[in-house]
């Protein structure tokens, strides 16, 4: 019996991390342009209500107005991050103009190795469930697709790299055929 027979996730999680860590690939449902094409539903992280407790504090010091982690930490990859937020992993990075725009030390940071279309095959692409709590869904297709004879809006991991994958880490190491 092969290893993907014994712990099929096992595959999926070494070639996400490979991607990262060999060919500096990012999360390609944190895009700039994925909010058109995936719904980040950020309160069904497991940490969302922790982090609203940690930070909604309206009444002290340094608490922070009702809705703030959904408007400034659901949105931001990089202030979630700062606060170990698990929505820094899932958030879309901001546009150039976006990034522009930001009156924090991030807007000097440009994201812009994302090439062609948004790749739902990418192995840099989380499942619908990834970080989820209680059955709850973090991503979904915007447009549902046909898989058999029905339709769904789940994304499912891969764990062999997409054409996309393969185009990109070519185009970006100039690999020679």
């Amino acid at each position: 019996m092969t290893l993907h027979h014994q712990h099929p996730k096992i595959l999926q999680i070494i070639a996400h991390e490979v991607g990262h860590a060999f060919f500096a690939k990012m999360h390609e449902h944190q895009r700039p342009d994925a909010g058109t094409h995936i719904t980040f539903n950020c309160e069904s992280l497991s940490d969302y209500k922790t982090m609203v407790q940690k930070f909604e504090k309206p009444h002290e010091p340094h608490g922070y107005e009702k809705g703030y982690v959904e408007k400034e930490l659901c949105h931001n990859p990089w202030r979630a991050s700062a606060t170990g937020f698990s929505a820094g992993n899932f958030a879309p990075y901001p546009t150039v103009a976006e990034a522009d725009a930001m009156t924090i030390p991030e807007q000097s940071l440009r994201i812009s190795n994302f090439q062609g279309d948004l790749d739902f095959s990418s192995i840099m692409m989380y499942s619908s469930d990834a970080g989820a709590v209680g059955g709850r869904r973090t991503l979904l297709r915007r447009v549902p697709v046909k898989v058999g004879p029905k339709s769904t809006n789940l994304i499912v991991t891969k764990a062999t790299p997409s054409k996309g994958d393969c185009k990109s880490i070519h185009d970006t190491y100039h690999a020679t055929s």
